[in-house]
């Protein structure tokens, strides 16, 4: 499945997290290093030259602590979202999107950790949806704020499907605003993975995810 691109020209996601940033002073602050950092490295490492890299599983408690979760809340907005390891060894990603007072998105990501992932060609998950449309983000850096790449997806309500995301789909962006004179997507130097639904889609969501990785 291949996304559709869409990157916002504003409007309420970026006036979010615009405001969010600007009120909440983390503009210059770093992600923390994940505490299964090393693990990661080591799994990338040792992988198969072949078959699809499964980086982030949620098969044991507490898989999601090396997540930050990032709401229009820090500045007033009304969404509200959560991120949860089920008893069958999934993610959920869940919550409920508001356009109230300038608000509009969601957002959870993994904390920086390495992902090298220049041997491979995309990005792979599994995931079970309710039909809304949902980014997939990544990071080049450990700054709370910057430049995120980003890829859009459908998740398909009630069933299980394996999505791939090539790197050359991933936008630069900055702020839900597209920028198209910053460098692509460098897959050697991912710093987090994450999960972001904004586009005026309020209501209740939930995304569950079975496994992130890289496919070759």
């Amino acid at each position: 499945m291949r996304n559709s691109r869409r990157v916002s020209g504003g409007g309420p996601v970026a006036a979010a997290v615009a405001l969010a940033i600007t009120l909440t002073g983390l503009g210059g602050c770093a992600d923390e290093v994940s505490p299964r950092a090393d693990r990661m490295a080591d799994r990338i490492a040792l992988a198969p030259p072949a078959g699809v890299l499964r980086l982030l599983t949620f098969d044991a408690p507490g898989e999601t602590d090396p997540w930050r979760v990032i709401n229009d809340t820090v500045m007033g907005g009304r969404s509200s979202s959560r991120m949860d390891v089920t008893d069958g060894g999934t993610a959920v990603f869940s919550g409920t999107v508001s356009l109230e007072n300038n608000g509009g998105f969601a957002h959870t990501r993994s904390l920086a950790a390495p992902f090298d992932l220049s041997a491979y060609a995309g990005i792979a998950v599994r995931v079970r949806g309710d039909g809304k449309t949902y980014e997939l983000t990544l990071k080049t850096d450990r700054a709370f704020d910057g430049i995120i790449y980003q890829a859009d997806f459908a998740a398909p309500a009630d069933a299980w499907t394996e999505i791939r995301l090539p790197f050359a789909d991933f936008v630069p962006t900055y702020h839900g605003r597209g920028r198209p004179d910053r460098p692509p997507l460098d897959p050697s130097a991912i710093a987090t993975i994450g999960f972001l639904i904004a586009y005026k889609q309020a209501g209740p969501f939930q995304l569950e995810i079975d496994w992130i990785g890289a496919y070759p």
